[in-house]
């Protein structure tokens, strides 16, 4: 088992098993390592302790119990391993900046005009230990892009035929990387009380920047020769897996934390909010109405008209959540839409009006952001359904090279997987084709096992 392998099954370990009494030895059990060796491995991947990152696990999932559902602290408390409400709330309060009661009374309620400003202060002074705890996760976040970036754009690959064919690869991966660590650190600059929004922002971005970035990698070098596989597995690969992890892991630890808050708008701000997407949407729908259908590229103008419909949505539904999902989505579009154009670089003019239209949701999201809001809860994470789009993607480019019933089979099985939530029995059927395919199913072997 390789470092990838062991460190995604121990995360799978404690995440099945995050409700149960657990220690390093189960846990260095499961992955057939000694106790000694897999703490150090543990520390150096994930920055910290295996148990102190089961007990930040515990607290964020306990967060989100404690914003969304009824249950009282007691029970939530037993819920994660502890015996009395007077541990947890200390373990709570020491992950958090605040007691369970506090977190849930800043998550509940509605704030009128008239005491919103009070209430946004109050959250903030209540949540000066958490914005420490932030800001130092986004200071070694931002520190590890950089380095991945360095590596990758230091890498020399041992297989001397290999580095022609990946060094755009590389190349692209280091410049997203490093511009989410310049992200990162630009939104460290704003120090003042207004920045905590857009630094939490930015948190969930790198997340979901990163993951996209690793799947995109992982997928292209599936696809390599075994030998040159081989040769970027163990660099580049790694250590774009464990920025996303690290990614994904400060992510969580803050999600649900700090209250979103919605927009109260007024009549004028509803129709001055409704050109600004109507004219986002009408930018979205000319590029998507712009890719011709003989091409494989589909999956993109799906996605775009996917953003399309949100923005649709009357202004007094719309929160600044919504248009960051929005931007989102259109990230990841966006560089898929290049890694394609590596191997197209004759398609590019079709997608050259991607900035734009990210200009002017961005424009919306400016405008909705800086109305008066109230408390929201966390939305659903859109990188649960990352490898699903991945795989749109890539039986658009198989498909011609498959018999009719396996493209129909295939196509199936994305169906079900888009409309059922992700079922376990079409992973593993997918799973099947894919060793049936191969060597033409090696990208989507490597997105079942990284779904």
């Amino acid at each position: 088992m390789d470092r990838s392998q062991w460190l995604d099954q121990t995360l799978s370990v404690i995440e099945a098993r995050i409700h149960d009494k657990l220690s390093v030895a189960e846990l260095a059990g499961s992955v057939y390592l000694s106790r000694y060796h897999y703490q150090r491995l543990f520390c150096e991947a994930m920055g910290e302790s295996v148990m102190r990152y089961v007990a930040k696990r515990r607290m964020e999932l306990a967060a989100r119990e404690l914003a969304g559902t009824g249950l009282s602290v007691l029970e939530i408390a037993l819920r994660y391993g502890y015996d009395t409400h007077e541990g947890f709330t200390r373990s709570f309060r020491a992950h958090m900046g605040m007691t369970p009661t506090e977190y849930r009374r800043s998550c509940s309620g509605k704030i009128d005009d008239k005491g919103c400003k009070n209430m946004c202060e109050t959250a903030s002074m209540k949540q000066e230990e958490v914005w420490k705890e932030l800001t130092r996760q986004l200071e070694a976040l931002a520190g590890q892009a950089r380095e991945a970036a360095g590596y990758m754009e230091a890498f020399l690959c041992p297989v001397g035929d290999a580095e022609g064919l990946y060094a755009p690869l590389w190349q692209a991966a280091a410049e997203r990387t490093r511009e989410l660590s310049g992200r990162i650190s630009q939104a460290l600059g704003d120090a003042g009380r207004p920045g905590r929004r857009s630094l939490l922002r930015v948190l969930e971005d790198a997340a979901l920047s990163a993951r996209v970035t690793s799947l995109q990698a992982g997928i292209t070098m599936a696809r390599a020769l075994p030998a040159h596989r081989a040769a970027y597995a163990a660099g580049p690969c790694a250590r774009l897996e464990r920025l996303a992890q690290a990614a994904g892991s400060a992510s969580g630890h803050i999600s649900g934390l700090l209250a979103g808050l919605d927009a109260l708008l007024h009549r004028e701000i509803r129709e001055t909010g409704r050109e600004l997407l109507n004219r986002a949407a009408k930018s979205g729908r000319e590029i998507a109405e712009g890719l011709p259908p003989e091409l494989p590229y589909d999956y993109i103008a799906r996605g775009i008209g996917d953003i399309c419909t949100k923005l649709a949505a009357p202004a007094g539904d719309i929160d600044p959540k919504v248009l960051e999902d929005c931007l989102t989505q259109l990230d990841i579009l966006s560089f898929s839409a290049r890694i394609d154009q590596l191997r197209a670089p004759e398609h590019g003019a079709l997608f050259d009006r991607m900035a734009g239209f990210r200009g002017a949701i961005e424009e919306a999201r400016d405008f909705f952001g800086g109305l008066p809001m109230v408390p929201e809860l966390p939305g659903p994470a859109l990188i649960s359904s990352l490898p699903v789009f991945c795989l749109r993607s890539e039986l658009e480019k198989l498909g011609p090279r498959l018999e009719p019933d396996r493209q129909a089979r295939l196509w199936e099985l994305l169906v079900r997987l888009e409309r059922d939530g992700e079922p376990e029995a079409a992973w593993r059927e997918l799973r099947r084709e894919a060793d049936e395919l191969g060597d033409m199913g090696a990208v989507l072997a490597y997105l079942c096992g990284h779904r």
